[in-house]
């Protein structure tokens, strides 16, 4: 079984975890993580839970750095997951 790769994206924030990962791998720590992507409603509420076993970076992108502009900047990470199981929360 073949599974495609997850992609997540997210403003900018000052927490640099998932940088620190991508690093870890880029140099040579192989570090595959389970991990939970879980699915909000509007009130915040748990609706949906994919768990993603095996999971490493397979690439990190922030979006363009505009000096002149006033967008969010956005950072991508792709990940390459060996399973992914789908968890109802409700």
């Amino acid at each position: 079984m073949r599974y495609g790769n997850v992609v997540l994206k997210r403003g900018v924030t000052g927490d640099l975890a998932l940088w620190d990962w991508f690093r870890a791998i880029a140099s040579g720590d192989f570090q595959p993580r389970n991990l939970a992507i879980v699915l909000l409603d509007a009130e915040r509420q748990p609706v949906v839970r994919w768990i993603a076993g095996g999971a490493w970076p397979a690439k990190y992108a922030p979006s363009d750095l505009r000096a002149k502009g006033n967008e969010v900047v956005i950072e991508l990470l792709e990940l390459a997951v060996e399973s992914i199981e789908v968890e109802a929360t409700r």
